[in-house]
């Protein structure tokens, strides 16, 4: 069960509302403004050590009989039936590690590679699970190993998704959890709760408004209507408004704000908006694109809401928190390493924000094959299979529900459901946006409003 406190963000496209940052009662749950010892620092790398290397999984090789993409594939996939090492290996160095290689290849499909294929290269780059070490920065520093509670709250999730039953799904919360271990840290939270620049919030807000009775768009996932525990329907999905020149100008504008929180410099990654969510709304528990949406913010433009709607998401400790954002707030985050949702179902009209991505500018080289050839290689082991006595025991005292399960449970309880009667936790990393009104009995069949039974 949790109790929380938040102050309500109904309509409003004023800028003088208050920004709350809402804690729950939930063990391992806490305040995000508590203080934290400073980090560890070692030694940097060398810049010129950096492999940049951008382009490489681009497909380099010429057209032509023999040449092409699919002959490449062809002629790894014999090496690799022979027992050979795979060619298209590069040098890659990271602090603290000597040289290792990682693939180099483009990746299709779920993995991408042959299985012997991604255990030569999971060796080959010299990976271990659970990391021994953490990063933090760019270029990166060796910076300790994980805290007690991190290491927790990551054993508590690989608990849950070794005993996922569908093995797509399990793969792909695999590397989303690979990822949140491997990306690099760069500030002491990984979220900061604060205000957008006056004039660039009027003049979304002036666009959103413009625009939030007439859009005809809506957003489109590639899970609609199949993947994901609860669907999402055409007239439930998110509407849109497009202004691309005033979305550029909020990304470039932004961008040293973003640089002196993340300290270092950026590149543009992705200006997305204005994204409108629909009553019922949830958002899965995910982290973002590794290449490019690595510093990020989100930035609330206006909402007509019942009740609060926060997003939950966790610190570098592991800890969840519940952030409320009213309009006019910004939310930076470390959005390619920290888990983030919306477990609580929107209740009420609408609720509009942009999305703004950032990578450091200056050699950033990870790539979603980075992700996949670090992935334990006894992935499909169940709790109950794993072989480590140890491992095996730390998994079955973490698990098997991690903090934002826990959470999840909680709200639903708080609002006296049984744990029969709680609806599916929301996953599918292709519906990101999913609508509790598309599941029977909720909504009242209508989606007009999210019905008392919430």
């Amino acid at each position: 069960s949790s109790s929380s406190s938040s102050s309500s963000s109904s309509s409003s496209s004023s800028s003088s509302s208050s920004s709350t940052t809402t804690t729950t009662t939930f063990s391992g749950l806490t305040d995000a403004n508590e203080p934290r010892p400073p980090q560890a620092r070692g030694g940097e790398l060398p810049r010129e050590q950096l492999d940049v290397g951008r382009d490489a999984e681009r497909g380099r090789l010429a057209a032509g009989p023999g040449r092409g993409p699919g002959a490449l594939r062809q002629r790894r996939h014999a090496r690799a039936r022979a027992g050979m090492r795979p060619r298209g290996l590069k040098l890659k160095v990271k602090a603290g590690q000597a040289p290792h290689l990682i693939t180099s290849f483009s990746t299709q499909g779920v993995n991408g590679m042959p299985e012997l294929e991604r255990r030569e290269a999971y060796a080959a780059n010299g990976h271990q699970w659970p990391p021994p070490q953490k990063f933090m920065g760019w270029p990166p520093v060796a910076n300790g190993t994980e805290s007690e509670s991190y290491q927790r709250s990551r054993d508590a999730i690989e608990a849950w998704v070794r005993n996922l039953p569908d093995p797509a799904q399990r793969w792909n919360e695999w590397v989303t959890l690979v990822q949140s271990r491997l990306m690099p840290s760069f500030t002491d939270v990984g979220f900061k709760l604060t205000r957008a620049p006056e004039h660039l919030f009027q003049a979304l807000n002036k666009t959103y408004y413009d625009g939030l009775h007439t859009t005809q768009h809506r957003e489109k996932f590639r899970g609609q209507r199949r993947g994901g525990s609860v669907r999402l329907s055409e007239g439930n999905a998110p509407l849109f408004v497009y202004n691309q020149q005033l979305m550029d100008r909020v990304m470039r504008e932004c961008r040293p704000r973003m640089e002196a929180w993340a300290g270092v410099p950026l590149k543009e990654g992705q200006a997305y908006g204005i994204r409108i969510y629909q009553n019922g709304s949830t958002l899965v528990n995910h982290v973002d694109r590794s290449e490019t949406h690595v510093i990020s913010f989100i930035l609330h433009i206006a909402s007509e809401l019942d009740e609060p709607w926060p997003i939950q998401i966790e610190d570098h400790d592991g800890r969840v928190h519940s952030v409320n954002l009213t309009p006019g707030d910004m939310l930076y985050y470390e959005s390619s390493k920290q888990y983030h949702a919306r477990f609580t179902p929107m209740n009420g009209k609408h609720y509009g924000s942009v999305f703004v991505h950032y990578y450091p500018s200056e050699g950033w080289n990870w790539k979603n094959t980075d992700l996949i050839t670090a992935v334990p290689l006894d992935y499909y082991d169940t709790v109950d299979e794993v072989r480590d006595p140890a491992r095996r025991a730390a998994l079955e005292e973490a698990g098997p529900r991690g903090a934002m399960e826990r959470f999840y449970d909680g709200f639903w309880e708080s609002r006296g459901y049984s744990a029969a009667d709680v609806p599916p936790f929301p996953v599918g990393l292709d519906s990101p946006v999913q609508n509790i009104c598309d599941l029977p009995g909720f909504c009242g069949g209508s989606p007009s409003l999210v019905s008392e039974e919430l």
